[in-house]
């Protein structure tokens, strides 16, 4: 992300002196804070760095600065329109033990392949500990780092080190420009993380842990950890790398495994929802609709736009140029179930007796069709467990499913098909179909 790059490299600058360095620390904040508000907590870092550094008229200069530049940022602030924030942290605030362990179960998040529910009852499930030993480890060894680079600042701690700990000590002296920036690097990096944690997290959801978007506080201190954990090994440190590289290999393989499903699921999605942007006037079917229905207005404006400017040039998928209508009674497409819940206002279609080639799990789409829209959506096979995978080499097994949510769709009757995304592609309608029809007004889009 931008702005934690260019914060951290206004840290850097700072741990030297010279006023064209504090000059272009300062550039690098505005910077930071105009690629996300996060930037801000770059005059944090800076301003420790200053203080440590004993540096005081630098160091009122760059708060002068931090004032000017917060009070311009949220000068005419208005709330973003689309729903966040999604709760106020202050409604029901983490109490300080929670926190700690919403925190360590965080950094340690890059360990956690599926989405599990986090809250304060379930926050000591087993598909957690993984991620909690790490986090823990990770801040542990960054903490002992930070002391022992300190601790011959100290003097009631200087008389009590031991002598390793205290050669340690003398190494950091030596460099006094790389433990400032490990210094300021660290208080950024966990001020974040506690804003993070504490404005997206309550004691009943803390699903925001784990999302892919957020990991790249997590993943930056768990590396730093790491690079702490080879300075402290000393002569053990080829084991450390040898152990360390063995378990970085199994993670790669086991994130690859868990993980390449969601994006195969996102591209899917996204394919789709481009092909029902340009084929339906009202606008284009995705996860926004489900959102709160009133944000389908809101981005289609946008893409609309994006279009009109020539930044953005849509490619069309035509799923159904070039298909076949066929019958129904084949027996190589799969025939689909409908359930339809009315707590969640949600229809699951999902496959019976399903026989299909393996090689073709990811070729298979819903299509629902009106008098007057068209819409295409993934059917998502079933992702097979890591031992099913070792035995059989298959990724994917059982049904293909989808949800969809009735608010998304525009009012009709909408007849259901499915539509085999071959070479040569082909679809058909079965004899069921579903119908939408608003029960209030806000339902719309």
């Amino acid at each position: 992300m931008p702005s934690l790059f260019f914060a951290l490299v206004a840290v850097w600058l700072l741990t030297k002196d010279g006023w064209k360095r504090v000059i272009a620390a300062l550039a690098c904040v505005v910077i930071a804070v105009s690629a996300f508000s996060s930037g801000l907590l770059g005059y944090g870092a800076g301003a420790l760095v200053l203080f440590l550094r004993k540096r005081w008229g630098y160091l009122a200069i760059w708060c002068l600065a931090a004032i000017l530049t917060a009070a311009l940022y949220f000068r005419n602030y208005t709330q973003p329109g689309w729903g966040l924030p999604e709760f106020s942290p202050y409604d029901n605030p983490l109490s300080v033990w929670l926190l700690i362990r919403y925190i360590i179960l965080y950094i340690g998040g890059i360990l956690h392949f599926h989405p599990t529910s986090v809250s304060e009852s379930t926050i000591y499930n087993p598909a957690h500990w993984g991620s909690y030993l790490l986090g823990l480890a990770s801040s542990s060894i960054i903490m002992y780092t930070l002391l022992v680079a300190w601790a011959g600042n100290w003097p009631f701690l200087a008389k009590r080190i031991p002598e390793w700990m205290q050669k340690k000590s003398d190494w950091w002296q030596r460099y006094p420009r790389i433990r400032l920036f490990i210094t300021g690097a660290v208080a950024l990096l966990f001020v974040t993380i506690y804003m993070v944690v504490n404005g997206r997290t309550t004691p009943e959801y803390g699903d925001q842990l784990f999302k892919p978007r957020l990991i790249l506080y997590p993943t930056i201190t768990v590396a730093m950890a790491y690079m702490m954990a080879l300075w402290l090994a000393g002569r053990f440190r080829q084991r450390v790398f040898v152990t360390s590289l063995f378990l970085a290999l199994i993670y790669c393989f086991l994130s690859y495994f868990y993980r390449i499903d969601s994006r195969i699921r996102e591209k899917r999605f996204h394919t789709t929802s481009l092909y029902n942007y340009l084929h339906n006037k009202p606008g284009f079917m995705n996860d926004f609709g489900t959102w709160g229905g009133g944000n389908q207005k809101y981005n289609k404006p946008n893409v609309d736009s994006a279009i009109l400017a020539g930044v953005y040039k849509p490619t069309d998928p035509a799923f159904l140029r070039h298909a076949r209508l066929v019958s129904p009674e084949r027996t190589d497409l799969p025939k689909l179930t409908i359930k339809y819940d009315s707590r969640n206002n949600t229809y699951t279609f999902r496959s019976r007796d399903l026989r299909i080639a393996y090689r073709h799990y990811q070729n298979y789409y819903l299509v629902l069709r009106s008098s007057a829209s068209q819409f295409v959506l993934s059917l998502t096979p079933g992702q097979t467990s890591l031992t099913y995978f070792l035995r059989t080499g298959q990724y994917y097994a059982g049904d293909i499913a989808t949800d969809v949510t009735a608010f998304s769709l525009p009012e009709g009757k909408y007849r259901v098909g499915v539509l085999a995304h071959l070479n040569n592609p082909y679809y058909s309608f079965q004899p069921d179909s579903i119908t939408i029809q608003r029960k209030r007004p806000s339902e719309w889009w």
